[in-house]
């Protein structure tokens, strides 16, 4: 088998992968120019043998239906029959180029030059895009610039390439200064255990909280059957998970219906981890190549996968997806139209309100370029994004960088990750958890025979913004089981929606990463229970932190009466104040069978008054909800004060308080009968009136549960 054929077995691939090969030649002669050649040598040159021309016009045919053995042995005739004649060595070269077998392509387009250097200038603009894919950038340089200098523009196609050369050449420059720089951080090395095999290991994508590592592999799983031309056995979606000490487990396929018998790849994956998003190919409900398709975890099982739909996906190559921390963005690349000269682009798709997806929009040529750009990933801060680019100046093939979104929505000029995450290999694929210092991402560095994922510390200028990661678990209140809850997150000062998480149907479990700079509101509920609901700030100076709750819902299914009690004049205070609840308990106490009252916890007043503050709008919206969708339940709205000042005092002002909040509920459309309000003073804390901590504890508006029957 001679190389051109070798080569030919090795880069067949099936039409599907979830992950192109790469760009291929940069530039190839244009067919124009090709039968310009073949058809009218210049007069001064010696006419070509008729022998070595028909081989060439033949093996030229042969070249275009992409049976090169055949062309390779025409063109061998034509060299046989003219050894002068450079033409066929410079197309034996252009197919070494189309193969990615750079090293061969450099030997005959230098044996097609030195056999006459005035034949055709595109050998040195080809010669030269070969030195480039072997990253012997000073020679690349001298070839395009051998190019430029030669090449007299006659045809657009010229014009064209005059401009590539140009481009390419500051590509170089910049490419040359930058492998200049010094290491930026500690060498990656490859993830441990099995995460890695003897076959391609690539697109890790890491939960938020860092405890599950997904990614693509094509190892024998659900695929059978091996592929004879790629000897693998096609792309399948795998999961390992973090132990206790910090080591990955195990590392299984992912079930059906995720994985199948055909390719599932390039996986991306919910903030919350209960919805996973992936590329399918040639699927009958598919509408181009590759697909954008997603999956949701009910309990333990994954859903049958899902069309995103036409609106997302286009009749070309759609994949790669990530999802932004509040789940409303999406971006992955594409090879649709609108794309720059039809190469893979960065693209992002907007959810809707009604939850569907918007037309993609193209982030445009700051990031995307006429090459490669692909594999992005959105960080937890949600506005720092991961790519991977041959366009931008770099160390190899495909180069990790970072952009950053502004506050006009515009992006930052990439910045490239710098050596060693980098590597003159390809470099794709960058995934990083909440916590944004461990990176995960895949290459073919160190002469590996394929792709490995490898893991290393991003430079502190070039990591994401720190986030907090809320965590916890949501039980049934009556009797601890866990909950699958909506948990709903809002930015109360603005009183807007910021995202929406769900707990595990299973295990009650949730996380999910929020941002710096912003007072939120939280609020989880289920179906037939009382919602819960807390608010946390985080300063804009803020470092990574972890923040834990155990959210405890009321069961509106339990026989919840209590007797709805007399108006006897002054409450009096029933019972002793309880613990100081440790931050993960301090949202609403959510009752029992005694109607143990419930706080809310994001209504807020002015100091010493009785106004409504507007960041309780989404609070009071909530609680109409929860009204009139237990059109039955009667509800105390119950208002608290601490202890300073008379007790007189802090009784008519926490009665003008929970007065003020049953005159919202009225006002929104609940009927007058089902809400009283009780003012109660400093009459029951439920911690020691001893630090201000406590007294704002003792501040709070609650509402009780005085009767439900059945509806």
């Amino acid at each position: 088998m001679n190389q051109l054929t070798a080569d030919i077995t090795n880069r067949s691939s099936r039409s599907l992968r979830c992950v192109p090969s790469g760009i291929g030649s940069l530039v190839v002669l244009c067919t124009i120019l090709t039968f310009s050649l073949l058809s009218s040598p210049p007069s001064l040159r010696a006419q070509p043998k008729k022998d070595a021309l028909d081989a060439s016009r033949y093996g030229f045919e042969l070249e275009q239906q992409s049976k090169y053995p055949e062309a390779l042995f025409e063109y061998n005739k034509a060299i046989a029959a003219d050894p002068k004649y450079p033409y066929p060595v410079a197309r034996i070269g252009a197919m070494y180029q189309k193969l990615h077998n750079y090293k061969r392509a450099v030997q005959f387009f230098r044996r097609a030059i030195a056999l006459d250097s005035t034949f055709d200038d595109y050998n040195y603009y080809n010669l030269g895009s070969s030195y480039k894919a072997l990253h012997q950038l000073d020679s690349a340089v001298i070839c395009y610039r051998m190019f430029l200098w030669r090449m007299t523009p006659l045809v657009p196609e010229d014009s064209a390439a005059v401009r590539d050369a140009t481009f390419l050449i500051q590509y170089s420059e910049k490419s040359i200064e930058l492998q200049k720089q010094p290491k930026n951080t500690s060498d990656p090395a490859k993830v441990a255990g099995d995460i890695n095999s003897s076959y391609d290991d690539f697109a890790p994508t890491i939960t938020a909280d860092g405890s599950i590592l997904y990614f693509t592999s094509r190892r024998p799983s659900t695929n059978a059957r091996r592929f004879a031309e790629t000897k693998d056995f096609g792309d399948d979606i795998f999961a390992s998970k973090r132990d206790g000490n910090g080591n990955w487990g195990a590392c299984i396929a992912m079930p059906a219906p995720v994985n199948s018998n055909d390719d599932e790849g390039a996986i991306g994956i919910s903030p919350d981890g209960q919805t996973v998003y992936y590329s399918l190919c040639r699927r009958p409900d598919g509408f181009g190549d590759c697909d954008i398709y997603y999956s949701t975890l009910e309990g333990t099982n994954w859903s049958r996968p899902k069309n995103l739909g036409r609106d997302v996906n286009s009749q070309a190559w759609d994949a790669q997806p990530s999802i932004s921390p509040d789940g409303n963005a999406m971006y992955f690349s594409s090879r649709r139209p609108g794309s720059i000269d039809g190469s893979e682009d960065i693209w992002v798709s907007y959810r809707n309100s009604d939850g569907s997806w918007g037309k993609p929009v193209n982030l445009g040529p700051t990031i995307n370029t006429e090459y490669s750009e692909r594999c992005p990933y959105i960080a937890s801060d949600g506005v720092s994004l991961y790519f991977s680019s041959n366009g931008h100046p770099g160390y190899g093939g495909h180069d990790l960088f970072l952009t950053r979104k502004q506050p006009d929505g515009t992006w930052s000029d990439p910045i490239n990750l710098g050596s060693p995450i980098n590597s003159s290999g390809e470099d794709e694929f960058l995934t990083v958890p909440a916590q944004g210092k461990t990176v995960y991402f895949s290459s073919d560095r160190g002469g590996s025979a394929g792709l490995d994922i490898y893991q290393g510390i991003l430079p502190p200028d070039l990591a994401p913004h720190p986030v907090t990661l809320v965590k916890g678990l949501v039980i049934e209140k009556q009797t601890g089981r866990p909950l699958g809850a909506k948990i709903e997150l809002s930015d109360l000062v603005k009183d807007e929606p910021v995202g929406s998480y769900a707990s595990n149907a299973i295990t009650g479990l949730f996380y999910f990463p929020i941002t710096a700079g912003r007072q939120y509101g939280i609020t989880a509920s289920a179906p037939r229970h009382a919602f819960y609901s807390q608010h946390y700030t985080v300063p804009d100076t803020a470092s990574y932190t972890e923040i834990t709750y155990k959210i405890e819902l009321t069961s509106l299914d339990t026989n919840l009466i209590a007797e709805t009690p007399t108006n006897t004049g002054k409450p009096t205070d029933t019972g002793k104040p309880t613990d100081t609840h440790k931050p993960s308990d301090t949202g609403n106490k959510t009752g029992d069978s005694s109607a143990e009252p419930i706080t809310l916890n994001n209504i807020f007043f002015d100091f010493n008054k009785a106004t409504i503050r507007n960041e309780s709008i989404t609070e009071l919206r909530n609680l109409v909800k929860l009204l009139s969708e237990n059109p039955k339940l009667k509800i105390e709205i119950s208002g608290h004060t601490d202890s300073v000042g008379t007790a007189e005092y802090n009784r008519k002002l926490s009665q003008d308080r929970a007065d003020a909040v049953r005159e919202y509920l009225v006002s929104h459309g609940i009927a007058a009968s089902r809400v009283i309000a009780k003012g109660y003073g400093s009459s029951r804390p439920v911690a020691p009136n001893d630090t201000e901590e406590n007294r704002q504890k003792n501040r709070r508006t609650e509402f009780r549960i005085l009767n439900r029957k059945r509806s």
